[in-house]
């Protein structure tokens, strides 16, 4: 079944736009576009069919950005892939791909 899991909107130690910020709108989806290519640059070679995409949440107030992993939970290496990527997120905007590697 295809799927997604969300990621959040930037790196774990990094502050991220908040949705009560004049500019939300724009800087969100700013840091969420940024995030996805840092992604996207630390897992090239990630199984295809498998994508990160900047997601539109919608919620009581409005609209929020947030960070998601697209791909088939049917698939094993697909879902193996999800969770060590959710298991070695960056949580610094300087990781690059070359730390993608288990830091244990």
């Amino acid at each position: 079944m295809r799927t997604h899991l969300t990621l959040g909107p930037v790196p774990s130690e990094e502050a991220c736009a908040q949705t009560t910020d004049k500019d939300y709108l724009e800087r969100g989806r700013a840091e969420c576009k940024r995030y996805v290519h840092l992604l996207r640059q630390r897992w090239p070679d990630r199984p295809e069919g498998v994508d990160f995409r900047v997601l539109h949440c919608p919620h009581d107030f409005g609209i929020y950005y947030d960070v998601g992993v697209f791909f088939d939970s049917d698939n094993r290496r697909q879902a193996e892939f999800v969770v060590m990527v959710e298991s070695h997120l960056p949580k610094r905007w300087e990781e690059r791909e070359h730390d993608n590697r288990d830091p244990n």
